[in-house]
């Protein structure tokens, strides 16, 4: 997991968001990770316990990577990308947005184990 504490990264998925490549939502990211393609998943500090086992067992299956918005709620998330609220949002790994954010202050929490 990835923990991210950057405004950048927010206003990098807006910008996704706008290209049309962001899956925002439980209801769009969760049956996207069933499929073969791998998302870089973002999460809220708040998204619920469900949708974090769902998205940690694809992150297990190889389909996931997952990037927590550290210090960000549904509703800062959901401002980002123009709408009201959101705990998820999804990026195919193969997209540009991705590799910019990989290059954003994202640290890897993992790191000192």
């Amino acid at each position: 997991m990835r923990v991210c504490r950057e405004r950048k990264v927010l206003d990098m998925l807006g910008m996704a968001r706008r290209a049309g490549e962001l899956l925002v939502g439980q209801d769009k990211v969760l049956p996207a990770l069933k499929g073969a393609e791998k998302f870089a998943v973002f999460v809220t500090d708040d998204c619920s316990a469900n949708v974090s086992r769902h998205i940690e067992a694809a992150a297990q299956r190889g389909t996931a990577e997952i990037f927590l918005l550290e210090g960000t709620g549904r509703g800062e998330l959901g401002a980002s990308l123009g709408i009201t609220a959101a705990q998820t949002a999804a990026l195919p790994m193969k997209s540009g947005f991705v590799k910019k954010i990989y290059t954003l202050t994202c640290d890897r929490s993992d790191a000192n184990e």
